[in-house]
């Protein structure tokens, strides 16, 4: 009995070497020429990088297709003021403000249509178009950034100012028009008045603008813009202080015919390039 087990014991060994010793041989060039690379899921990255946004700025802001923004904005030298902004994907945008034109910057706009016309007593006149005012400001502007609000605008610009003023009747009107208003000044003499002339006017100012933008903290966004500001439209309706000449034939005549001329000369000469300062915070 021992001697059968270690015969059936002998035979299974030399079988498993008869299996081996008949096995192909190794063959190294059998083997992968590139080494096996792990792959890892691409779902976390993709979603890393798809809703990648800049420091400072929630996803939330950057997904959404419509922001509203409140502004203030400094255009030197035609307004000063803010109001609201509707933005489309951060690429198109509408404004509308509210303000002024302050007296300094009126006064810029008056020097520089006496030197642009080569007529002093045009300075006059466009201070008092200019003297107590209100402006309504619409805006549009296409965005060429790549990141949200950040990167050159290209924008258009209409305002529709609001304006009444007094200037002296040697500069504003026989001056700049040329008309003899003599017997105006001698009515308002013997009045004890002075020779001034009131002026009410109502202008449309057309604007277009290059510039940059770029976020500062968070929605806090900042904007500078150089451009070109004219006047499109002028009415104007001129009085005095003494309501018999304005009331005359003779009267309403000179003075219609000086409210076309001065309405010409600050269409043809209220020009000037401009600078903006903007700024917004947008939710």
């Amino acid at each position: 009995m021992k001697l059968s087990r270690f015969a059936l014991f002998t035979l299974l060994l030399s079988s498993s070497i008869a299996s081996a010793q008949q096995a192909e041989p190794f063959d190294a060039a059998r083997l992968p020429s590139k080494p096996l690379r792990l792959e890892q899921p691409e779902t976390d990255l993709n979603t890393k990088k798809s809703h990648h946004t800049e420091p400072g700025v929630v996803d939330d802001f950057t997904r959404r297709k419509f922001h509203v923004g409140l502004t203030a904005q400094t255009v030197f030298p035609t307004f000063l003021g803010g109001g609201l902004e509707v933005s489309y994907k951060t690429k198109f945008a509408l404004g509308v403000q509210a303000g002024l034109v302050p007296r300094a910057y009126s006064n810029a706009i008056a020097e520089a249509a006496a030197a642009f016309s080569g007529e002093t007593s045009y300075r006059d006149v466009v201070k008092a178009a200019f003297e107590k005012n209100s402006l309504f400001r619409l805006y549009t502007e296409y965005r060429f950034g790549s990141q949200p609000r950040r990167g050159f605008r290209l924008g258009a610009a209409y305002s529709l100012l609001d304006s009444s003023g007094s200037a002296p009747i040697d500069t504003a009107l026989e001056a700049s028009t040329g008309r003899d208003f003599t017997l105006l000044k001698q009515l308002l003499g013997l009045q004890g008045r002075d020779a001034n002339v009131h002026m009410d006017a109502n202008l449309g100012l057309g604007e277009l603008y290059l510039g940059y933008g770029w976020r500062t903290w968070r929605n806090l966004f900042l904007g500078l813009d150089l451009g070109v500001a004219k006047v499109f439209t002028s009415k104007i309706h001129l009085k005095t202080d003494a309501p018999a000449y304005d009331n005359s034939a003779n009267g309403r005549t000179q003075l219609r015919a000086s409210e076309s001329d001065l309405e010409s000369i600050l269409k043809k000469y209220g020009i000037t390039p401009t600078v903006s300062l903007r700024a917004g915070y947008f939710f």
